[in-house]
Formats: structure tokens, sequence, C-alpha cells
């Protein structure tokens, strides 16, 4: 398995049919081993190429993810945003929406995990002015979420700034 995945993620860099099909027969091999698959899962989330934002959303609605399954959420949505800085901020900003959305549909039912995600967001400062704006409306959107829990709106205010605590507040 270990060579396989490792190969799997070269694979992921270069995209293309030898990749899709690596994928296919990973998972025909590997679709009932739970640890294993969040392997799957995380290398398809830390693909640098285009697709991978479509993907998210496939994976998402994928038979073998749970949005309550902490693991999971990691392997999904962590991978992503922790791991592919290339999409996560990616100049149309679907990255900051694929993670501020997950963020708050997680937040209700699991505010660790949540506030964990949210943490990506914490170089936004840095980034040139298109993307900076892009992820600050995404994290203003978690903000202003209705019953935000004490986690997300800790690391969101922490985020954004002392600015935000007092608008918050």
């Amino acid at each position: 398995m270990t060579e396989s995945i490792g190969a799997l993620g070269i694979l992921a860099q270069l995209g293309g049919d030898a990749y899709e099909d690596a994928l296919q027969r990973f998972h025909r091999r590997w679709k009932d081993e739970a640890l294993v698959m969040n392997k799957w899962f995380a290398v398809q989330t830390g693909a640098p190429g285009r697709e991978t934002l479509s993907r998210m959303a496939e994976l998402a609605a994928h038979p073998l993810f749970s949005i309550k399954n902490p693991n999971r959420v990691r392997a999904l949505y962590g991978a992503f945003a922790h791991g592919n800085q290339v999409r996560f901020n990616d100049a149309s900003g679907q990255g900051y929406e694929l993670v501020a959305n997950a963020v708050i549909e997680i937040d209700s039912f699991n505010p660790q995990v949540a506030s964990r995600l949210l943490g990506a967001f914490e170089s936004w400062r840095i980034l040139e002015p298109q993307r900076r704006g892009l992820a600050e409306a995404a994290l203003r959107r978690v903000l202003a979420k209705k019953a935000i829990s004490r986690d997300v709106f800790e690391i969101a205010t922490k985020i954004l700034g002392e600015e935000a605590a007092e608008v918050a507040a």
C-alpha cells in the first residue's frame, strides 16, 4: 500500500489518464480499508491541477465520504486547505469558498474540527490584494453565521484581527 500511495501521489502531480486509471485501481483494491481510503481522498485534494476544485464536490458526494467523520473531513478538506496551496489560493476564490462552506456546515456538530480547518486562512494577510480580499470575504462570511460556535468565533476573530472581534461583539 505504501508504494501504491506514493506512486499515486506522484501521478496526482502530473494528472492525466495514468493518474485516473491508478485512482480507480487503488479504489477497487482498498475501498474496504477506511484508513487507506483517507489517503486516497487526501491524494486527490492535494493535486495541483485545475480539476481539483471540481473534484472536491465529487469527493464530498462520494459514498465513502461523510462530513460527520472527522478523519474523512481532514482527508478531504484539511488536506486541501492545508496542503494544496495552489488550489486553496486559486485566483477565483473557489478554494476559500469550499473551505468556508465546509467550516459553516461542520461547526454545527463539530466545532473543534471546524475551527482547525478554519486555521488554513491564517496567512491571508500576506496574499496579493485580489486573493486577500476573497479570503477575507470568506472569513467574514463564516464569522457572520448565526449560532457560530465559540471555537470558530475565536479562530475567525483571531485570524481577522482585533477589529473583527469588536465588530462581532
